[in-house]
């Protein structure tokens, strides 16, 4: 009983700094050198409290990430399995919130775009490409956010 609280207070504090997935309180206590079966007792108490939620973690990373970033979702979906979020949950999260990548992708080319304008437009497509790509956007998305800006800045 007296490991669990230990292990209880140093979860509660690692928790004080920002929210955490179940996997990375796991760790964290592995780590510490706690038994299977406190940390076991503590991760279920944490979720009992909510203080642990993978759904709401990723449902708020996600917003947070495509309102900051603009990551594509499976830019997204690949940071968040690093956090140790299950597949189903992440799916789940994404669906809820309906992440629109091609308004990511086209947010993104706008900021850009303003950055590059020094460039002919030859040169300025390839580099938008490759930029957008390493965010992890698919080249039909890329594409088609490229063909609404350019009409948008054609009627412009």
């Amino acid at each position: 009983m007296e490991e669990f609280q230990e292990a209880y207070g140093k979860a509660l504090n690692y928790l004080s700094y920002r929210s955490r997935t179940e996997s990375e309180m796991t760790r964290y206590l592995i780590g510490k050198e706690y038994s299977e079966e406190v940390i076991r007792k503590v991760i279920e108490r944490l979720i009992e409290l909510n203080y642990l939620n993978d759904y709401e973690y990723a449902r708020r990373y996600i917003e947070i990430t495509g309102e900051n970033k603009a990551l594509s979702s499976d830019m997204i979906k690949i940071h968040l399995k690093q956090k140790g979020i299950p597949s189903e949950v992440i799916k789940d999260a994404l669906n809820a919130l309906e992440v629109d990548e091609l308004e990511h992708c086209i947010r993104l080319l706008k900021k850009k775009v303003k950055e590059n304008e020094y460039l002919s437009d030859n040169q300025q497509r390839i580099k938008l490409k490759s930029y957008l790509f390493r965010k992890g956007f698919r080249m039909e998305v890329i594409h088609k956010a490229i063909d609404l800006l350019h009409k948008e800045f054609s009627k412009g």
